[in-house]
């Protein structure tokens, strides 16, 4: 645990270095340092919980398999939207489209780019207006979003309430 831990702040160190530009890597931008310690950050932690596991007390009874399969299968399941959700948004990080303070078009929204993550992307128009797109569509075209992907902590309501405008949305951008 303990070598995870500064293997996790080492690679955190590395990141501001690269971010703040005191730290160059010929072909990788300074804006992929942060998404790309979360990724390393979260592989990192995966695989000491993969290491741990077979030392806890009971991890060799059935019924704590069996509860594993059941939680690892809820989260496969449950996830996949999210999987492709996160997916997208990092393809929009690593291919560049557009970087903070690019002017850029949003459907009918023009404006500048003032937040960029994996998960959502905002603009600010030239009215001082923050938006969101309403049919859930992203950055990228023909990729749409909702649900706790694009407000953080959501509901089941919001989260269908998002499905359902993203879905009339697509039906919109098929029929053309």
């Amino acid at each position: 645990m303990y070598a995870v831990k500064y293997l996790v702040r080492f690679v955190h160190y590395l990141a501001n270095e690269v971010k703040s530009e005191r730290l160059k890597i010929r072909g990788f931008y300074s804006d992929w340092a942060e998404p790309t310690f979360h990724i390393i950050r979260f592989l990192l932690y995966a695989f000491m919980i993969a290491m741990i596991y077979p030392y806890l007390p009971g991890s060799k009874s059935g019924v704590f398999q069996g509860i594993s399969v059941f939680v690892g299968l809820i989260v496969s399941l449950g996830s996949s939207t999210v999987i492709g959700n996160i997916i997208a948004g990092l393809v929009i990080t690593y291919m560049r489209p557009f970087k903070l303070g690019d002017r850029i078009q949003l459907n009918e929204t023009t404006g500048n780019v003032i937040e960029k993550t994996p998960l959502v992307t905002r603009i600010r128009t030239p009215k001082n207006e923050v938006v969101n797109e309403e049919n859930m569509r992203s950055a990228l075209p023909d990729v749409y979003a909702g649900g706790d992907i694009v407000r953080g902590g959501a509901t089941v309501i919001l989260a269908m309430g998002d499905g359902r405008k993203a879905a009339a949305a697509m039906d919109e951008a098929l029929r053309g």
